[in-house]
């Protein structure tokens, strides 16, 4: 789960490194499973109970380099960005 916030202050910090070539790379972030998420917004928004359904999700990517390009970057709390 990627916050908005964090992904875009990636993109401008990238975007300020002078980095020459073609890189793809995962963006690190805090991983929880889809009940955890279903759970924060059910916490949130109350009338939210038992309407929201998933299936099971594919296996998460594993992070990559990244950081040795953009540096070091603050890593957001699911609970925090939901309140």
């Amino acid at each position: 789960m990627q916050y908005a916030d964090g992904v875009a202050k990636l993109f401008l910090r990238v975007a300020d490194v002078g980095f020459q070539g073609a890189a793809v790379y995962n963006i690190k972030s805090t991983i929880v499973d889809m009940a955890e998420v279903v759970s924060a917004i059910e916490s949130a928004v109350p009338a939210a109970r038992a309407t929201i359904t998933y299936d099971p999700p594919p296996p998460l990517p594993r992070w990559t380099g990244r950081q040795q390009t953009s540096g070091s970057t603050r890593r957001s709390c699911l609970y925090t960005a939901t309140v």
